[in-house]
């Protein structure tokens, strides 16, 4: 569980895993750095201490044919962050309506007699029409 471990014990964790996937295929620290183009001190200091770019990290990732396990942790948003917007604008637009004081002075008029004014003015006209 790496949500209890602070961020230099998950660097250490990445690297033991890259060090061990890069075992598993047989490959060679040498072969690694030359396949992902870098220097070979580069990828021994990225496998050892965990430490390096984010730049060398997805090439780490493209040398060991991993690099869509970043799908698997990042995946797309449902929504696009525009449509989450115009969504909540919808829904607020049409909560302000229905919450309207002027939709239950002038809605309760049949004949709409109060349209046009503002609530308040619609609230004083319907009490000196009473």
């Amino acid at each position: 569980m790496l949500e209890f471990k602070t961020s230099r014990e998950i660097e250490d964790i990445i690297a033991k895993r890259i060090k061990s996937e890069r075992l598993r295929q047989n490959i060679t620290q040498s072969s690694m750095a030359k396949k992902t183009g870098m220097a070979l001190t580069t990828y021994k200091k990225f496998e050892h201490k965990g430490k390096g770019t984010f730049d060398n990290f997805i090439k780490i990732l493209m040398g060991l044919g991993k690099i869509t396990e970043i799908d698997n942790f990042l995946k797309e948003p449902v929504f696009s962050p525009k449509a989450q917007i115009k969504s909540n604008n919808k829904l607020y637009k049409k909560a302000r309506v229905r919450a309207s004081s002027e939709q239950d002075v002038v809605g309760s008029n049949k004949n709409n007699t109060f349209a046009g004014m503002s609530p308040f003015q619609a609230i004083i006209a319907k009490a000196k029409k009473e």
